[in-house]
């Protein structure tokens, strides 16, 4: 279970910090070029696998499962997976589910919404300022026009 939330959680940072990463190097190219390097980046993955192991680490604590083993053919058996107390504490549940939402769901959804836009924003001003520097571009909108 807790490989299931870590790489779940681990690849919604990694989506938001390689966002991040694009819009500096889009929006900001000079400064890209000293704030994105290699080594930043492996540290940042690393930081993000560490802090989702660390917000992940309670999950196997959550739950026990009752193994019996067959003593005909020497199988293991799992008859049940009941919640321990720690998963049926009101208080670490509530705690966690809030930590967990606001952390792995707002907050990244937040960011990319942010950066995106930006980075949207970004680009399509680029191109309205490279089809008033050529004629190429006129050409093409006339085109579409004719289509649409």
């Amino acid at each position: 279970m807790i490989l299931l939330f870590l790489s779940a959680y681990t690849s919604i940072w990694l989506t938001v910090s390689f966002t991040v990463e694009r819009y500096i190097a889009v929006c900001h190219p000079m400064r890209g070029r000293l704030i994105c390097t290699e080594s930043r980046a492996k540290k940042v993955i690393v930081l993000v696998y560490i802090f989702c192991f660390v917000t992940t680490v309670t999950t196997p604590f959550e739950h026990e499962a009752t193994v019996i083993q067959d003593p005909k053919d020497n199988s293991t058996l799992v008859t049940c997976v009941n919640s321990t107390e720690m998963a049926l504490n009101n208080t670490y549940r509530t705690v966690f589910y809030w930590f967990t939402t606001i952390t792995f769901v707002f907050v990244p959804l937040i960011l990319l919404g942010i950066f995106n836009s930006f980075l949207i924003h970004v680009v399509r001003k680029s191109q309205q300022q490279r089809c008033r520097m050529t004629k190429v571009c006129r050409l093409r909108e006339v085109f579409l026009e004719m289509w649409i």
